[in-house]
């Protein structure tokens, strides 16, 4: 049996496409259970997310990201669901700031995104078992590291320092991909999105935490291997 990847690319996006519509529909129909809500609606954002690998069109990636808000506004009360919805948006978000800067150069306008993208990701970290939290670690992990690289890039553009230290002025003066201080902080980073693997919040403890929450944003990655 040959793998999806094999068949033409004109069967994969009939195929993405009728999975959109389907679900699509499904999601839009009255259902009392916020429950099941919650569950079409994540099954429609990730059938979206699929398209776009396929389509490497954005605005699915836009439309995904509508979709795990609003299953995320229905599934406060179910710590899986929701954990799975901030994951979903997290990564999201990080691959369409990734997917922007890359056809328009656009690399302040990803770091706001990027910084969304990793508070999302944070709170599914902390929201899911062992079993689960790799993946949401290691989403996390890249997107920490692009985020510190895009404000590099904005802090050199701008002449606003990143860190206030001595060492600003020093780092400015080197490529920030050939700069040992960078990688030192991303690598800080990334051991610091590693740590969070130690944490264990019952549910309770995240609602005290305002983790259920979602946070307030003033706008609206995923990334390989994502998939819900």
């Amino acid at each position: 049996m040959r793998s999806n990847t094999d068949r033409p690319a004109v069967e994969r996006s009939a195929d993405a496409d009728a999975a959109v519509e389907l679900l699509g529909h499904v999601a839009a129909l009255p259902e009392p259970s916020a429950v099941r809500r919650a569950s079409r609606g994540m099954s429609y954002a990730d059938a979206l997310v699929q398209r776009f690998e396929v389509s490497r069109n954005i605005k699915d990636l836009t439309r995904a990201e509508r979709a795990y808000r609003d299953t995320l506004a229905v599934a406060a009360g179910d710590a899986p669901t929701y954990a799975r919805a901030a994951a979903g948006l997290g990564s999201t978000l990080g691959r369409r700031a990734e997917t922007a800067e890359a056809t328009a150069g656009d690399e302040d306008g990803a770091v706001p995104v990027l910084r969304e993208a990793a508070r999302w990701l944070r709170r599914a970290v902390d929201l899911t078992n062992s079993n689960g939290r790799e993946p949401n670690l290691a989403n996390l992990r890249r997107v920490m590291r692009l985020l510190l690289e895009r404000t590099s890039h904005a802090r050199k553009a701008t002449g606003v320092p990143l860190f206030n230290d001595a060492n600003a002025a020093e780092d400015d003066r080197a490529d920030h991909s050939d700069d040992p201080a960078v990688r030192r902080q991303a690598e800080a980073l990334a051991d610091l999105a590693s740590q969070l693997s130690a944490r264990v919040l019952t549910e309770s403890a995240a609602i005290r935490m305002e983790l259920i929450a979602p946070p307030r944003v003033t706008g609206s990655f995923s990334l390989a291997g994502q998939n819900g």
